[in-house]
């Protein structure tokens, strides 16, 4: 069973959601074109950032939306402010007393407050023994409109807030021998003044009762319309008279406000009482400060109260059965070691027992003086001690209140770590984890809903102070950062709205197995590349160790390594694409080659007959006229047979692929 639950700020403001929607349409609109944008930003000059996940379906892009994929900037700091609240109001120990009382009394209580000295808003535990809240039908009293608890406040701490010391004086001496205050009779010894000006009953703690309550206030405006239809509002003191015509209307609004106050008991000293400056409103409801979450039925400790008082008596018991036992020890027969003689001197009765308890060895006669029998029996017999049978009942007794105890608990051996038998079925085993787990479940779930309610108050005083309290800008930007402050200071303007939810807190064991998941897929895979990049890796370490959501962890993770794949895919692609068009550039030029080699050839061969040709026109015919026209045709005939060999090169050469 899962015991830590993170803080989760889901926008539910329309502006809020809006900006989500953006985002999530911005991301689909890369996924769809992203080919597009890559080619169009490399023509731009401009490097195209990749997104941190890529979703392939609209379900991955909603499943992504609700791991908190989109979710804006000051809802993440948002979670930080409420969640260092709570680090600095020491949640933990506020569970463990909270846990506490449900299993003694079945009800928790915690109240939000604003803390001058640190200047934050933080949570503290209320004992709810010693307070009180108006009944109602819900376990977190959400419809409760008042709510009550006593502090203890010393007159120092009393001093501080301007309170009157005679008043304060009479107080202490009214609370001398309560809350742990010396005695009335000590009381002239404290009623002193100090050195350094103080009264020595300064410290005297005193019972002071605080409080909220919601109570319903009344606000008049006036209404006035001019002539060409505009309204101005002024507001009036309740219960103003107004003439109410066709200009002038009076309009009552009754709003719910929550009220605060502290009063000492015993006196008519009130302090810190007015309207409260923050506090949750939802719609024209409002809620109260307090925190109260209450489990149906008797505690844990009420029905254990039987068994606690089986022990006591079982315990009582086995004290008296041990101390009324009897030790062990021997029967021996009185008559059978009487008149013997050792070395022929008569030894006493006392003499011969000292010996049996020393050496061990007893002598005794089975015969009297006449030689006859009197005695077959031993003379020595054995007494058990001890508390006989009654250890058995006991112990059994015990064991089945033990029983009890487990069936009432859920809590058994195997819950708490022991090692079980190993011929137990593996289904018996399930079974007791499974029982621990009902029994502790409604405890679990009231610690939930008492967060849950403590966060949203949180959150609203935060939002409500940071707006306008510098004093309170500058505590938390100590914890979040200026960055963080200045982001909620906007929100806060923007009226922005925050649902409150918990979500289960990632084990160490999920946390480890996908660092590890992580690291191996940063490692050469069967290409000889990394399945991710070490800046998707330091991301996904970054989320884990900042406590963000392991399951966007992995989904990042997952995105990574398949568009990494397919860069690689591409990348072979492309080089397998290069070595097709190389080869082939390569054959073209080979076949060129071979096609001028062939044309340069016949070239030649044609010019060598055109030149036996002419010589052989000179020598036959001499006429100077009539070789000339002839060497001109030879030399149209060779012009000619050039152009036609020119195109069959055009028409032979190879077509690039």
């Amino acid at each position: 069973m899962r015991a830590e639950y993170d803080i989760v700020c889901d926008p539910s403001d329309p502006v809020s959601k809006s900006d989500v929607q953006d985002k999530e349409l911005e991301l689909w609109s890369k996924t769809q074109d992203a080919e597009f944008l890559r080619k169009y930003m490399a023509v731009a000059g401009v490097e195209m950032q990749e997104p941190d996940y890529v979703p392939e379906t609209r379900e991955e892009m909603m499943l992504y939306r609700e791991r908190g994929g989109f979710k804006p900037e000051y809802a993440m700091y948002c979670e930080q402010a409420i969640q260092k609240s709570f680090t600095k109001s020491v949640w933990k120990e506020i569970k463990k007393k909270a846990i506490k009382d449900f299993i003694d009394i079945n009800v928790i209580c915690t109240k939000t407050y604003y803390d001058d000295l640190s200047g934050l808003v933080k949570l503290k535990y209320v004992n709810p023994k010693y307070a009180s809240i108006q009944a109602s039908q819900y376990h977190d009293h959400q419809d409760s409109q008042w709510a009550f608890h006593v502090e203890e406040y010393t007159v120092s701490e009393l001093l501080e807030l301007g309170i009157d010391r005679d008043k304060l004086r009479n107080a202490a001496k009214s609370f001398s021998g309560y809350n742990g205050n010396p005695s009335p009779d000590d009381w002239a010894s404290y009623d002193k003044i100090n050195d350094n000006g103080t009264f020595k009953y300064d410290f005297f703690k005193v019972a002071v009762i605080e409080g909220n309550w919601i109570d319903t206030d009344s606000r008049q405006d006036m209404i006035r319309t001019n002539e060409y239809g505009g309204k101005r509002i002024i507001r009036q003191p309740y219960g103003t008279r107004n003439v109410n015509n066709d200009k002038t209307e009076t309009r009552i609004t009754d709003l719910k406000k929550l009220y605060k106050g502290s009063w000492i008991v015993g006196t008519d000293i009130v302090f810190n009482i007015g309207e409260e400056t923050d506090y949750i409103r939802e719609g024209r409801g409002v809620m109260l400060n307090y925190h109260f979450v209450r489990l149906d039925g008797k505690s844990i400790t009420d029905q254990l109260i039987p068994i606690y008082d089986n022990f006591h008596i079982l315990w009582l018991k086995y004290q008296n059965a041990l101390a009324q036992a009897v030790n062990q020890g021997y029967a021996i027969n009185y008559d059978a070691i009487s008149s013997l003689s050792l070395g022929g001197l008569k030894a006493s009765q006392e003499e011969i027992i000292k010996r049996f308890l020393d050496t061990g060895i007893l002598i005794f006669k089975q015969t009297d003086t006449r030689g006859r029998i009197v005695n077959s029996n031993l003379p020595v017999y054995e007494l058990k001690g001890g508390i006989g049978g009654m250890l058995k009942e006991i112990r059994e007794g015990f064991l089945f209140n033990i029983q009890m105890v487990e069936f009432i608990t859920g809590i058994n051996p195997l819950s708490l770590g022991s090692s079980t038998d190993p011929n137990t079925p593996v289904a018996t085993q399930e079974m007791a984890v499974a029982a621990t787990n009902d029994t502790l479940r409604p405890i679990l779930d009231g610690i939930i809903s008492m967060k849950e309610r403590a966060a949203k108050g949180i959150m609203h005083s935060i939002l409500i102070k940071i707006r306008y309290d510098e004093e309170y800008q500058k505590s938390y930007s100590e914890l979040i950062g200026e960055r963080g402050v200045e982001v909620l200071k906007i929100a806060a303007k923007r009226n922005a709205k925050f649902d409150i939810n918990l979500e289960a807190r990632p084990t160490d064991v999920e946390r480890r197995e996908i660092f590890e998941s992580a690291k191996i897929s940063l490692q050469s895979g069967r290409n000889g590349q990394p399945g991710i990049t070490e800046a998707d890796y330091f991301k996904i370490l970054s989320i884990i160790n900042g406590g963000g959501s392991l399951k966007l962890a992995e989904m990042i993770l997952e995105s990574s390594i398949r568009r990494r794949t397919e860069q690689m895919q591409q990348f072979s692609e492309r080089t397998a694409k290069i070595q097709q068009e190389g080869a082939l550039a390569q054959k073209n030029e080979e076949i060129m080659g071979e096609l001028t080699k062939i044309r340069v050839k016949g070239i030649e061969d044609r010019e060598t007959e055109a030149i036996k040709a002419l010589i052989q026109i000179n020598l036959l015919n001499p006429d100077k006229n009539q070789a000339e026209m002839s060497i001109m045709k030879a030399q149209s005939m060779i012009d000619k047979q050039q152009a036609e060999d020119e195109a069959k090169k055009q028409e032979q050469a190879p077509v690039k692929v």
